[in-house]
């Protein structure tokens, strides 16, 4: 299990691209675990927690920022299940 609760073990079928540009950023610590609430431009949520393997990617990222993810859409929540490539600075 993962922070988020949900297992580790998620079939490549399952997993979504998207190329979003984000419009706004909210950080919220849940049991000494940060998570991130990514709203981007097109109106979509979408949330991760804070790993090490992406904190280039989460630590200074602000509206304007653009990232390429991969993430499930479970129940309506979108979850980031992984960076592609490093945020381009506005």
């Amino acid at each position: 299990m993962n922070v988020l609760g949900t297992s580790d073990e998620i079939s490549e079928e399952s997993l979504k691209s998207a190329t979003i540009k984000v419009s706004d950023v909210q950080r919220l610590n849940v049991e000494g675990n940060t998570l991130y609430y990514i709203l981007a431009d097109d109106g979509n949520a979408y949330k991760i927690a804070f790993s090490t393997k992406y904190e280039n990617q989460l630590a200074f990222l602000k509206a304007g920022d653009t990232l390429k993810i991969r993430y499930i859409d479970a129940d309506g929540v979108k979850t980031i299940k992984s960076i592609e490539e490093e945020k381009s600075v506005k």
